[in-house]
């Protein structure tokens, strides 16, 4: 992620104080059983945890250079296990 989109990120972030950042959670099963809902990149691991604790989940996809995220994360979706965003549909509002 560029810096710029990580600093703007962490500014967002502390103006409320219900959400952090982290930049890398070695074992992060304790941070997914505690949370009301997970947004994660659609990894087999990632997926499995966030399922295993029955969690709301927003799985934003890595569609290249494999498309297995996508197999799988739109398949849980069309079984209404989590919801799922494409790369290429995020688009967040810019505050100029």
């Amino acid at each position: 992620m560029p810096v710029e989109v990580q600093e703007r990120l962490c500014r967002s972030v502390a103006m409320r104080p219900r959400l952090r950042i982290f930049e890398f959670v070695k074992e992060p099963v304790m941070l997914v059983s505690c949370a009301d809902l997970v947004i994660a990149m659609g990894g087999y691991s990632t997926v499995c945890e966030v399922r295993s604790f029955g969690k709301r989940a927003l799985i934003v996809l890595r569609a290249k250079p494999r498309h297995e995220q996508a197999i799988r994360a739109e398949r849980l979706r069309d079984l209404g296990l989590l919801d799922v965003l494409h790369p290429d549909k995020v688009n967040p509002p810019r505050a100029d």
